[in-house]
């Protein structure tokens, strides 16, 4: 397996997490987003940082997880981010049961349609690591890349948004 891209992934991401650049999210704001097929909160933690809570579903398979992101530019309607994921997976089918975790380092972007509407995306390597509930010594683990579609629309609970 050829690692030059991830390499060059990792260094991009990691160049993001350290930017100085002026962030694109203002503390206090909350953004419900929706992709195929996941449904996530997200809320500025400040300019730069926010914390994302997602879930995805598909059939017999449930990911749970946390991401934090680091806003590393923004250049008219469109900002670039990079970040980290951690999430919880359980499956079951006919055959097999079981549960395990993702770590997924990711960078990616995001096109504001509206001052509240915006198409986001990402990409990344994830490591993911799955076991048997049944026969708990299989398991199974690799690396992958991964690539999140979606929307979002955002809204402010700051108390400055309310004193205007």
């Amino acid at each position: 397996m050829n690692k030059t891209p991830l390499a060059f992934f990792l260094i991009f991401c990691l160049l993001g997490l350290s930017s100085s650049a002026s962030g694109n999210e203002p503390v206090g704001r909350f953004s419900f987003g929706f992709g195929y097929p996941y449904a996530s909160i997200k809320y500025g933690l400040s300019e730069r940082y926010q914390a994302e809570l997602r879930c995805a579903f598909d059939s017999g398979i449930t990911v749970a997880g946390a991401r934090a992101y680091r806003s590393f530019l923004r250049e008219g309607r469109t900002s670039l981010f990079s970040g980290i994921e951690g999430s919880y997976i359980t499956f079951k089918t006919d055959e097999v049961r079981g549960d395990g975790f993702l770590v997924l380092a990711f960078a990616g972007g995001e096109y504001a349609v509206t001052k509240r509407f915006a198409f986001t995306f990402d990409i990344g390597p994830v490591y993911t690591w799955l076991r048997n509930a049944e026969y708990a010594s299989i398991s199974v683990s690799g690396i992958d890349w991964v690539l999140n579609t979606g929307f979002s629309y955002s809204f402010d609970l700051s108390r400055s948004s309310h004193e205007k």
